[in-house]
């Protein structure tokens, strides 16, 4: 009886930790953006990004002057939230609004040069990046 018990405990451990979706973290950020050719240079301290739902960013510069911001919210529900929030802020300013991504618990802000909705030095890349850390969440479930 015992040996059914816990192997039905067992069971139901690894049924739970299929539906759970791993959260991303900074490496996985880093790890993914360089296979991707995306050079993070010196993290961005020099700018007042916005703070969402009480996060602030941090934001790398790219090798052609842009940047980019990952915001590592705890769960999926709250990078929604923060997306809300962000939308709410930015209505506030007349600003280039950024290519913003999100995967899983993270939300990603492209900061390009240019015109909006113009191509752009990285936006392939990011795209092919954000691709990428969508499979490695699911991956490490």
């Amino acid at each position: 009886m015992k040996r059914i018990v816990l192997a039905l405990l067992m069971i139901l451990a690894v049924a739970t930790a299929c539906t759970t979706e791993a959260d991303l973290n900074l490496d996985d950020l880093k790890t993914v953006f360089a296979d991707k050719g995306i050079m993070l240079l010196n993290e961005d301290g020099t700018k007042n990004h916005f703070v969402l739902k009480g996060l602030k960013a941090t934001t790398y510069k790219l090798e052609n002057d842009e940047s980019v911001s990952f915001y590592l919210f705890p769960t999926e529900k709250k990078r929604e939230e923060g997306l809300t929030d962000f939308n709410q802020q930015k209505s506030k300013f007349d600003m280039q609004i950024p290519a913003i991504y999100g995967v899983k618990n993270v939300l990603i802000l492209y900061w390009y040069g240019g015109q909006t909705g113009s191509p752009t030095r990285h936006d392939t890349d990011i795209k092919e990046a954000v691709k990428a850390l969508s499979a490695l969440a699911t991956d490490n479930i």
